[in-house]
């Protein structure tokens, strides 16, 4: 599964998995920080995440309210990273 924020590279990603002979591409356009991390559940863990996060991004108002106080900031690149860790078992990569 995957997500995709901006509506042209989600756009591009679908068409390029069709063309891959992907029939049915999970490709969901969402903003994938928009989930609060406390939404997640023991189940969501993953043992491999693999991304490209939006380095020198400014996430929109309110996005960072999703993560704990401490971590909070609007740089995306930055809460993709609390979020990987997050969501990365034990001896996950």
């Amino acid at each position: 599964m995957g997500v995709e924020k901006k509506p042209l590279p989600h756009l591009l990603c679908i068409t390029n998995m069709l063309l891959h002979e992907v029939d049915v591409p999970d490709v969901r356009h969402d903003n994938t920080l928009a989930r609060p991390l406390r939404d997640y559940k023991p189940g969501d863990k993953v043992d491999v995440i693999l991304t490209n996060p939006p380095f020198g991004g400014m996430e929109e108002d309110g996005i960072e309210s999703n993560f704990p106080a401490t971590l909070r900031t609007r740089e995306t690149a930055d809460l993709f990273l609390v979020l990987i860790m997050h969501l990365l078992v034990d001896g996950g990569r």
